[in-house]
Formats: structure tokens, C-alpha cells, sequence
């Protein structure tokens, strides 16, 4: 129930266009916290987060693509 009242509020921020909420939400993709594990849909948060200025997911967007490259 926890998770349901978390992504709801989430959803909310990122559908407001505030850039820390799609590293926030990116994260839950990631580690399947909540919801189904779905590291594209992470990918793609992490992306759209750093392009709109986050800190937080440039720096973990650069992560996600070194492991990608390590495979």
C-alpha cells in the first residue's frame, strides 16, 4: 500500500515536469521497488531526468550507461 501512495505522488511530480522525480521514479523502475523491475522504462526516466537538469540523474544515468557497456 505504501509503494501505491508513493508512485501516485511520484506520477504526480513527474507529470509536473520536476526533474528530481524522474530520477526518484527511474530508481523504482530500476530496482523493482514497488513495481515490476523494467530497466527501460528506468533508462529512458534517467534520461529525461538529466535532460531536464537533475543532478542526481546525470549522475546515475552515467552510471547506468557504463553498465550497460560492461554488459
Amino acid at each position: 500500500m505504501f509503494y501505491f501512495t508513493l508512485s501516485g505522488w511520484v506520477c504526480k511530480d513527474v507529470n509536473g515536469g520536476y526533474e528530481e522525480a524522474y530520477n526518484n521514479w527511474a530508481d523504482c523502475y530500476e530496482r523493482g521497488e514497488g513495481i515490476r523491475q523494467d530497466l527501460k522504462i528506468s533508462y529512458e526516466l534517467y534520461k529525461k531526468g538529466a535532460e531536464l537538469g537533475s543532478a542526481s540523474a546525470k549522475s546515475n544515468l552515467r552510471i547506468f550507461e557504463k553498465d550497460i557497456k560492461k554488459g
